[in-house]
């Protein structure tokens, strides 16, 4: 049993979302916070975009073309820099923002849950550090990390949970990993990994674990923020494969492999 628990606010630059294992105490950046919320909007617009492509029977997708996805990385690329910079500046004028009781069915609200099922299981990562008793005399090693996320997942889907429950929460635990994803660059040729486990191995593995269907929505979602994100570098995307899970697979090792001779 975890006792005296707490989280604080900072201010701090960098997504640096981490806990205190003596003081059991997880602190949660804001730019940190508002760049997870901002990057939640930009996956929920590229899919949506992405799905109305295929309804039209479309062979190609230009994000460029959509409105909504053009303001969502757009806002993206705000939060992203401000938070590397920590600065403060406004938030962008008539863009999509938290709010604290937001309409129902509008994309603030949709957003919104989203980050939360994100950001809890972010948070559960944290309390799993200070559970399993990690980091108490070194670093968190690769093998910690990987448990924090086992007990993490185990802990966001355990007890009884409706499909649409469960739903949710797949898609947030999805969104939490790749937001940390789209802060990682290529590999090439450096295979070494210092803490966290290559983002290909953990994302599967707690998609496994989460019982994440291999051809559903989830791996789909995954799949075309990959594919958008090697385009958005301009790498050679995949997108070819006999299910969603290959496709996913094979858009990881593109970007991880990028630039190896």
């Amino acid at each position: 049993m975890l006792v005296g628990f707490g989280l604080a606010i900072s201010d701090d630059d960098g997504f640096s979302i981490r806990v205190n294992i003596d003081t059991k105490e997880a602190t949660l950046p804001v730019f940190s916070l508002e760049y997870l919320w901002c990057f939640s909007l930009m996956i929920l617009m590229l899919v949506e975009e992405y799905q109305a492509a295929q309804r039209g029977q479309k062979s190609t997708f230009d994000f460029k073309e959509s409105q909504c996805v053009s303001q969502a990385v757009d806002l993206l690329n705000w939060a992203h820099g401000r938070m590397l910079r920590g600065d403060r500046s406004p938030w962008p004028e008539d863009a999509p923002r938290p709010e604290q009781s937001p309409a129902n069915d509008s994309v603030e609200l949709m957003v919104s849950e989203v980050f939360l099922c994100a950001i809890a299981w972010i948070i559960h990562h944290e309390i799993a550090h200070i559970r399993l008793r990690h980091g108490i005399e070194t670093v968190y090693s690769t093998q910690e990390e990987i448990d924090a996320d086992a007990a993490a997942t185990d802990w966001i889907f355990s007890g009884e949970q409706n499909s649409d429950m469960r739903f949710k929460r797949q898609l947030g635990m999805a969104v939490a990993l790749l937001s940390m994803q789209f802060l990682e660059e290529p590999q090439g040729k450096d295979s070494k990994v210092k803490s966290h486990p290559p983002s290909l191995e953990r994302l599967d593995r707690c998609f496994e674990q989460a019982q994440v269907a291999r051809d559903g929505f989830i791996r789909a979602l995954t799949t075309v923020a990959l594919q958008f994100q090697l385009a958005n570098q301009n790498l050679q995307s995949v997108l070819d494969g006999n299910s969603w899970d290959e496709i996913m697979g094979d858009a990881m090792v593109a970007f991880v492999t990028a630039g190896r001779d």
